[in-house]
């Protein structure tokens, strides 16, 4: 829980690649958490494409699963 935390910290402050770091050290603890493989897919696509200045950490889905 505490990892996670600290990278979703680093999501919202757009630090992606502190925040990947950290969620590849969770996921090698524990690599069926669902919270954290969701944020290692959000985490390429917000670097990819940011979010406006007012975003604050919510993840708005562009496409049905």
């Amino acid at each position: 829980v505490e990892g996670y935390a600290e990278a979703l910290k680093w999501f919202t402050d757009r630090q992606w690649d502190k925040a990947m770091a950290r969620i590849e050290t969770v996921l090698s603890q524990k690599p069926d958490d669902g919270p954290s493989l969701c944020l290692k897919r959000w985490i390429p696509e917000c670097k990819a494409q940011p979010p406006p200045p007012a975003w604050q950490g919510e993840y708005i889905r562009a496409e049905k699963d």
